[in-house]
């Protein structure tokens, strides 16, 4: 380090300006509140305020729930019919591992470069998401395709729901 400030004793604000006095690339605060209003001051690069600011505003974090709320329930309704013939919670996570995986894969597809969301990617589960997600976080979202994107993902929820749902209209099936 070319640094070491003290937090505990000196005004870190302060050091870090006269350290770096035309600021800095990157500044990592764990604690938050004032320290982190005194690291956005230390930043050099106002472009990279911006997008911070950006994607933690509430408009974004309610799109990003929004986005997530029918993945959540279309795994939901997937993984609780495979699990519910199993005798204990290590038999169930067994079942569900597989499926785990098979989730994984489509999503890593969505951080291929060159991989934008259009309208056949829209229609592709999981992906759809993944790539929705990088277009907000872009700032580059089409609503079309996110309607797309989250209208499929309904769909399949809802799918995945019913059958749900019939595998427990059985009293064999809740009652062991």
């Amino acid at each position: 380090a070319d640094v070491v400030i003290d937090y505990t004793s000196t005004d870190v604000l302060a050091a870090v300006k006269a350290a770096a006095p035309q600021g800095v690339d990157t500044a990592f605060d764990c604690v938050g509140g004032q320290s982190l209003a005194e690291a956005f001051q230390l930043v050099k690069d106002p472009e990279l305020l911006k997008v911070i600011h950006d994607i933690l505003s509430p408009s974004f974090i309610f799109l990003m729930y929004l986005l997530l709320i029918p993945l959540v329930v279309f795994f939901a309704g997937v993984m609780v019919p495979l699990a519910i013939r199993a005798k204990s919670f290590k038999e169930a996570q067994s079942t569900i591992a597989p499926m785990n995986i098979l989730v994984v894969l489509p999503a890593m597809v969505g951080f291929f470069p060159g991989i934008e969301l259009n309208e056949i990617t829209a229609m592709i589960p999981i992906v759809n998401i993944v790539l929705a997600t990088k277009e907000l976080i872009a700032g580059t979202l089409e609503w079309y395709l996110v309607f797309i994107s989250f209208a499929v993902m309904l769909t399949l929820a809802a799918i995945a729901v019913t059958l749900s749902y019939r595998k427990f209209e059985s009293e064999t099936n809740v009652i062991a």
